[in-house]
């Protein structure tokens, strides 16, 4: 499945992608911008499919490590927003945390006295040395961890093309991977980032759900997922790959 992501830097930008969110479905067009082939027959005929977003939050000093990136909104704002427009809508939300050591007490302070809807599932992928400790203290969440580009490709380069078992994640069996540099815009998804992927993908069987994120449009998904067949589940993030084929229905 695409995971249309919500990567925004203004309340004007976010309101926009919420809307056409809110056209495509109103038109029942959500899912088949979504859906890869083998998927589109497990839709739910009802109203019970939930609605699969993405939130991509590049935190205050994480940017600042990486100037000239920014900063984008934050939790507060994204989510305040998703219950103002779809209050009723059940969720699923991948909420992807870019953040060093500094900004995290703040994160953890927010979602720890975050009343989260009924209807909402939520899964936090943490820096990969935080999320065992995250997924010891909070309960009303599933922790997954998530690993940069130069965190995983560049390590297996230098191991002769051996991709490593993913570093210590006890208990983490969700894992969101960077096909990209995470926070930069305008990069493109290379051939040898994806043979990698599939050779990840095969050599770590403890994980049950992957999210690539960086590069996908649903043709490149789907190709991906047609050459690899993974045991796994697998989820790919897109930014402009998706909101560039969403119509403003002004």
């Amino acid at each position: 499945m695409i995971l249309p992501s919500l990567l925004e830097y203004s309340a004007h930008d976010l309101n926009k992608r919420l809307d056409q969110i809110d056209q495509l479905i109103q038109r029942q067009q959500f899912f088949e911008k979504v859906y890869l082939e083998d998927e589109i027959n497990t839709l739910d005929s009802g109203q019970t499919n939930p609605l699969c977003l993405h939130l991509d939050f590049v935190l205050s000093q994480f940017a600042k490590d990486r100037s000239p990136i920014l900063a984008s909104l934050g939790p507060n704002e994204i989510i305040n927003c998703l219950k103002l427009k779809f209050p009723k809508t059940k969720l699923d939300l991948s909420v992807h945390l870019m953040g060093e050591l500094e900004d995290l007490p703040a994160a953890w302070q927010y979602f720890e006295s975050l009343r989260k809807p009924q209807n909402w599932n939520m899964t936090l992928f943490l820096p990969y040395n935080q999320a065992t400790g995250w997924r010891r203290s909070f309960k009303k969440y599933k922790i997954g961890a998530w690993l940069d580009l130069s965190q995983w490709y560049q390590a297996q380069n230098q191991m002769k093309n051996v991709v490593p078992k993913i570093f210590d994640l006890k208990y983490i069996t969700s894992l969101l991977v960077m096909t990209v540099s995470a926070g930069k815009s305008g990069q493109k998804l290379t051939p040898e980032v994806q043979v990698a992927l599939s050779k990840m993908l095969t050599q770590n069987p403890q994980i049950q759900h992957f999210i690539l994120d960086g590069g996908w449009d649903l043709a490149k998904a789907q190709g991906f997922m047609t050459k690899n067949n993974p045991q796994a589940r697998v989820d790919f993030v897109a930014y402009s790959g998706f909101w560039a084929n969403i119509p403003n229905f002004d």
